[in-house]
């Protein structure tokens, strides 16, 4: 007896016993035995199809039919699930959003499930949508509701979430108990530590324990401390909607993360997977023409040749990027017809660029990206000595440079840990190095915006209990999209008795972890004190893969640093101070230390003597030099 027949057989045997053994009913004599009592058939069926969801996890789409023939046969009842299927509807919302978002297989998918879990009867159920690499694919849900059930998502986005649970239980709740059928969780890998125990409840057992009393006023939770209160609310429950997480992680990732017991709660697992290469071609040229009609069509301007097409196609552009490809051209396109009136262009792919020729002149469409990178590299030449930082700086560069290449060709990309930790002594330049560094992670798309937030420990704990994990989650806010650079990271920790530092430290660490992608951590401060930093929390150090030594300047590095400074100014040190200097400039930073700064204050020293001297030009000479020490100069 094949599997199908001992699961027709075992149902039989629940129904009617064991006498049903190697016995064949049919509806002939169902009708016949049990005319009067018609209404157990029904009940007969229901209990039938409650078995059939049970057993069906395990089944394929098909063996369910075919089940539910076999019990259609045997009973003369047909078994219809309570959400009617309707076949044609599925398959036509499954075409128009292949055919609108492309990801067939991933669709395809969805929709077969979406067909067994009405079938099964499931009134709940939840999915997670995995390695979806950046991809709008909320929008497709939203595609599918409207078509479906003529109504749009809810839509979730855990990162505006970290420690807020109120929040997230107020938006929770709003989100269970609205009208729509559909909700959607978007960025589930950074899902607060605190708040896996109540999803994995509502996962387990349709219902979210909360950790307070609420009471609904407005239609939002409100907390309440009144235990007189009727109706107050202390649980949420999942009725009659499906949930949708959406992560750009691996289910690996989420395993090691949340646990095995939180993934094996979601009901169905669906990877994203890109387009196979014909069917990218295909989808991408058709993207093409229907622009380019547009486009001529707007601009009254044509052009005979596919080279864009062909430059889209080679860089492995994806389908979800090409619309930002085609409006850069279009503005291009744009300048083009304003400043040489033209009505006819022809494009050139070169070398990995993408060019306009006009006459005997190239202008390439993508220069503004080079040109903001050839910027960045001039503002790294022109620091003077860090040649370790710069070559570490260089690699990283490289680095990115590369994984970008793979991930245009769809393969695999190593994530590395971005946070840093420079240590060296005051003046070394590590501000300014963090600065370029956040310039180019933007430059690169690394980071949205670029910018640098610069904080010490005042600006991060706070001065009563329960502040300092506010005031440092406020910082690490103002400092999405950028870096958020803390200078003197050592005196965050005082000893195991600072307790406010050791909270701005672990909340730090906390959203270095939930937000890792969004935003980039440099602590500074001196090498020793750093080294005792990071003991002071187990998971700080392992966040810090890339540790950067910033050496103290020679004399000769000073005097360049000095003269720099002296012609940001409009003045000139004059060559006869070179060697003197040099000599000066080792000798105080040996002992005193100051590095750059030590610069900066002898070159404004001397512009103030010189003023002393009733002298108006732009010459530093040896005299204006003349400090404590220096005597002999």
């Amino acid at each position: 007896m094949n599997k199908k027949e001992k699961l027709r057989q075992q149902l039989l045997e629940q129904t009617f016993g064991k006498n049903a053994k190697n016995r064949r009913i049919n509806s002939f004599n169902i009708s016949s035995d049990f005319n009067e009592t018609s209404h157990d058939l029904e009940d007969i069926a229901k209990y039938q199809q409650s078995q059939i969801e049970e057993l069906s996890q395990s089944l394929s789409h098909e063996e369910i039919d075919k089940l539910n023939q076999e019990m259609e046969k045997d009973f003369g009842v047909k078994i219809i699930s309570s959400q009617k299927i309707d076949d044609e509807l599925l398959n036509k919302v499954e075409t128009s959003l292949i055919q609108t978002w492309h990801y067939d297989e991933m669709i395809h998918e969805f929709i077969m499930t979406m067909k067994k879990i009405m079938i099964m009867n499931k009134k709940e159920s939840s999915f997670l949508f995995y390695n979806i690499e950046g991809k709008d694919i909320k929008n497709i849900f939203n595609d599918y509701a409207n078509r479906v059930y003529q109504q749009d998502i809810t839509y979730l986005s855990i990162l505006n979430y970290t420690q807020h649970i109120d929040i997230f239980y107020q938006d929770i709740y709003r989100c269970l108990y609205s009208n729509q059928k559909i909700i959607v969780i978007d960025y589930l890998e950074h899902l607060p530590i605190t708040f896996i125990q109540p999803l994995l409840s509502l996962l387990k057992n349709k219902e979210m324990l909360l950790t307070k009393r609420y009471m609904e006023v407005d239609g939002c939770l409100k907390e309440t401390h009144n235990q007189l209160v009727k109706d107050a609310i202390s649980s949420l429950k999942w009725e009659d909607k499906y949930i949708v997480f959406l992560t750009h992680h691996s289910l690996n990732d989420l395993t090691n993360k949340f646990g095995t017991p939180f993934i094996k709660n979601i009901d169905e697992c669906i990877e994203y997977h890109g387009l196979k290469y014909d069917v990218y071609q295909h989808v991408l040229l058709n993207k093409y023409h229907s622009w380019k009609e547009s486009v001529e069509k707007q601009m009254n301007i044509v052009w005979h040749d596919n080279q864009i097409y062909q430059y889209l196609l080679h860089e492995k552009i994806t389908i979800d990027d090409v619309d930002e490809y085609l409006e850069r051209i279009f503005e291009k396109i744009i300048d083009i017809k304003e400043n040489y009136q033209l009505s006819d262009i022809e494009f050139e792919m070169k070398d990995h660029h993408l060019l306009i020729k006009l006459n005997e002149e190239k202008i390439e469409i993508f220069q503004e990206e080079n040109n903001e990178l050839d910027d960045i590299d001039q503002q790294l030449n022109e620091l003077i000595g860090l040649q370790e930082v710069k070559d570490y700086l260089m690699s990283l560069k490289q680095y990115y440079a590369t994984m970008q290449k793979r991930k245009k060709q769809g393969k695999k990309v190593m994530e590395v840990s971005k946070h840093m930790i420079f240590m060296g002594n005051p003046g070394t330049g590590k501000t300014t190095v963090a600065r370029i560094l956040a310039q180019y992670l933007k430059a690169i798309g690394i980071l949205k915006s670029g910018h640098l937030i610069e904080v010490s420990r005042k600006d991060l704990v706070g001065q009563y209990v329960g502040h300092t994990a506010v005031q440092t989650s406020q910082v690490i806010h103002s400092a999405l999209g950028g870096v958020l650079f803390i200078d003197e990271a050592y005196s965050l920790y005082r000893g195991k008795d600072d307790s406010f530092g050791l909270e701005a430290i672990d909340t730090l660490v906390k959203a270095m972890e939930d937000m890792r992608d969004e935003f980039i951590v440099v602590l500074a401060g001196y090498k020793k004190e750093m080294n005792l930093f990071l003991e002071s929390n187990s998971g700080l150090r392992s966040r810090f893969s890339n540790m950067i030594e910033f050496k103290d300047y020679t004399g000769e590095e000073l005097y360049h640093i000095a003269c720099s400074i002296a012609k940001g100014k409009d003045y000139m040190i004059d060559k006869a101070c070179q060697e003197p200097l040099i000599e000066y400039l080792q000798q105080i930073n040996e002992q005193e230390g100051g590095n750059g700064r030590l610069a900066r204050n002898i070159v404004e020293k001397a512009i103030i003597h010189q003023a002393s001297r009733d002298c108006f030009d732009d010459l530093l000479i040896q005299e204006d030099f003349y400090l404590k020490g220096c005597e002999n100069h």
